[in-house]
């Protein structure tokens, strides 16, 4: 996961400040860490935080920061946060001061055909740069090309129930009996045109029931198949180890 925050190019693992006074040197470090915020209660603030590691924070100045309630999705919302360690909290594994939060797009995992999207057309190719799975979430940091808006892009990952289908065209002899999930990933560009490159983050939740997996111990991981960056026309794939 550390590797994972390093693509952050707003900011940093770990940055330590030091300031003085009156001769008495202090430091604070700060780190970076992509998380979930959870909803509230007057006992924990407006939020409180669970690490992808599953040690939660209590956040001392939470009451700082406004979480839109269209953020959250079953009660959590994914951000990268930047923080430093603030004491102890009876309940959690630790307390921490939040200096900046930085949303993640979070999705469903979905199966292909249930919003009926026109997936196979969009042809728009991306890359990605690496992916973790954590807490029952797929996250991955994306780079493509953009012209005017890189935030109109809309990310999708798909489960599709029927591979060998005729219309899965790209994607359909990729599928290999090899252990491994298969996922598509695909990118709406809207009217975007490829100019310059951005980079992305996304979370995707991912829950076997809703997409009628019976039993995940059949599979050793996930195979993510996408359109390759250097020809839309070939196909990536991205692999991840449970």
């Amino acid at each position: 996961m550390k590797k994972f925050i390093a693509l952050v190019a707003m900011v940093t693992a770990a940055v330590t400040l030091s300031t003085s006074c009156e001769g008495v040197k202090t430091t604070t470090e700060y780190f970076a860490d992509l998380v979930s915020l959870v909803d509230g209660t007057p006992e924990s603030g407006n939020f409180y935080v669970i690490f992808d590691d599953k040690q939660t924070a209590y956040v001392t100045n939470s009451n700082n920061f406004t979480i839109p309630s269209s953020a959250y999705t079953d009660g959590e919302a994914r951000a990268i946060i930047q923080y430093a360690i603030d004491g102890e909290k009876s309940g959690y594994d630790k307390s921490i001061k939040v200096v900046e939060i930085f949303p993640i797009a979070t999705d469903d995992v979905f199966i292909k055909t249930e919003r009926g999207l026109e997936l196979n057309s969009m042809k728009s190719s991306f890359n990605i740069k690496n992916a973790y799975f954590s807490r029952g979430y797929i996250n991955l940091a994306l780079e493509y090309m953009y012209s005017e808006d890189p935030t109109s892009q809309d990310f999708y990952l798909t489960y599709n129930a029927d591979p060998n289908s005729e219309e899965n065209g790209l994607f359909r002899g990729h599928y290999m009996n090899d252990g491994y999930l298969h996922l598509e990933l695909f990118r709406d560009p809207g009217r975007e045109t490829s100019i310059e490159k951005y980079d992305t983050y996304y979370s995707f939740k991912f829950d076997p029931k809703k997409l009628y997996i019976d039993n995940m111990d059949d599979y050793i991981g996930v195979k993510i198949l996408y359109r390759s960056m250097a020809d839309q026309n070939e196909v990536n794939e991205y692999t991840i180890k449970f």
